[in-house]
């Protein structure tokens, strides 16, 4: 009988908890869901906010595709600089030569000014070879004081670059940047004073 008994409360008490647990979640459904006006209320400005946050979303979308829009055409505006910036300086350089060549045929004199392309590089220099045996020695050559020459400066004005700059001084545009220890990329502002050459 002990045993039938023990069997019985190990049998009922799974099923005594189990009815426990049902019964109060039918309470708290009841509670929840039967809170009246107020709860429907809450429900209702919950749904309101979800329908105002989707046409928000809603709107949000064209603008992210516009603005999408906007970065690719930047992008591409923004390569074609950094291309034109790659290649300006071949083409002013090419352009130069032509407009030489061109004052060449038209005066047939040699042009006024070394072109930036050649001024660039250092003159090439033939070297005879000597007539003179070579125990003999050339006579040291006396050489003048050097002078500390002063700079000449010019006044940037206002949509001056410094390409005309220095087809105005016939220097080269690196010639400038070495005197006044620009960088290629550094811009000039007006009123700004530029060394352009050194007095004599």
């Amino acid at each position: 009988m002990k045993k039938m008994r023990k069997s019985l409360n190990e049998i009922q008490m799974p099923l005594i908890l189990g009815g426990s647990a049902l019964a109060a979640l039918v309470v708290i459904a009841v509670i929840l869901f039967s809170g009246g006006p107020d709860t429907e209320d809450r429900i209702k400005a919950m749904e309101d906010r979800l329908g105002t946050l989707e046409s928000r979303l809603e709107g949000i979308q064209p603008v992210l595709m516009r603005l999408e829009r906007r970065d690719d055409t930047l992008e591409g505006v923004i390569n074609r600089l950094d291309t034109l910036d790659e290649t300006l300086p071949a083409r002013m350089d090419a352009v130069e030569r032509k407009m030489d060549h061109l004052h060449q045929q038209l005066t047939g004199a040699p042009p006024s000014r070394p072109s930036s392309r050649t001024a660039a590089r250092p003159a090439e220099t033939v070297s005879k070879a000597p007539d003179k045996p070579a125990s003999e020695s050339p006579p040291p050559v006396k050489r003048p004081a050097t002078v500390k020459a002063r700079p000449t400066y010019h006044t940037v004005a206002a949509g001056e670059t410094l390409y005309q700059i220095s087809r105005r001084y016939n220097v080269t545009v690196e010639e400038l940047l070495n005197m006044n220890g620009l960088k290629k990329d550094t811009p000039i502002q007006p009123g700004q004073k530029l060394i352009v050459g050194r007095e004599s």
